[in-house]
């Protein structure tokens, strides 16, 4: 007859190794989500690698990077989420929101990933030298019976920056200075109710003397 003692003793360390199994899980899948989205990251590298020697450009639109038009298609691990995608001439860096909660980020300004506990910081742990965004939408208004196309740009970046808009047939506006996190919006008297977005262009221009060109998507037009 086997000693009770013995196989109660058995199952009292079955139960406290199980219990400490259960204690070190967290720590370990976040680990595992952590490196996952690592993984993630070294996945957009590769992508926006791709993208730059076939096309001469880096990826700007997020959704490209999953969508396979570039010549390269990333495939995100479960659990993990693509942040943002910032891209402005040469310079790009990206967020991914690991299952762990925590925010991982890379540039191609450094080799090393960043992270923090918000994309802010985990953007400039990865060194990206990239604040922000910009962005422009317009409309066609007609104060006093004139048409007017009146581009509005939001600065979603940490740097200030002047916008000037250009149109072939129409001119271009006065340069206008846009402050970190603000909307501003410049008129341009055509005459004409509708104005192809293809005809018009939006130059942003930061205080180092970078500039981008802003893509306009022009969301209204108004007969007079």
């Amino acid at each position: 007859m086997a000693n009770a003692f013995l196989v109660l003793g058995g199952i009292a360390v079955g139960i406290v190794t199980a219990t400490f199994g259960i204690l070190q899980v967290p720590g370990w899948v976040a680990a595992a989500q952590d490196a996952a989205a690592i993984n993630d990251l070294s996945g957009i590298r590769a992508v926006q690698a791709t993208a730059v020697s076939e096309t001469g450009k880096y990826i700007v639109d997020a959704w490209d990077l999953t969508a396979g038009s570039n010549g390269a298609k990333l495939t995100m691990s479960s659990g993990g989420e693509l942040v943002s995608l910032r891209t402005i001439q040469d310079d790009w860096c990206t967020t991914v929101r690991s299952g762990s909660g925590s925010y991982i980020a890379v540039s191609n300004d450094q080799a090393a990933s960043g992270s923090g506990q918000d994309e802010r910081t985990a953007l400039d742990a990865a060194g990206c030298s990239i604040a922000g965004s910009v962005t422009a939408v317009s409309g066609v208004t007609c104060p006093l019976g004139k048409q007017y196309l009146v581009p509005k740009v939001t600065n979603a970046s940490d740097e200030s920056v002047t916008m000037t808009v250009t149109t072939s047939a129409y001119g271009s506006s006065t340069p206008v200075s846009i402050a970190p996190g603000a909307s501003r919006s410049v008129s341009i008297n055509t005459g004409v109710a509708h104005v192809p977005s293809t005809d018009v262009s939006v130059m942003a221009a930061f205080s180092d003397g970078r500039t981008i060109s802003v893509p306009l998507t022009i969301v209204k037009t108004t007969s007079c």
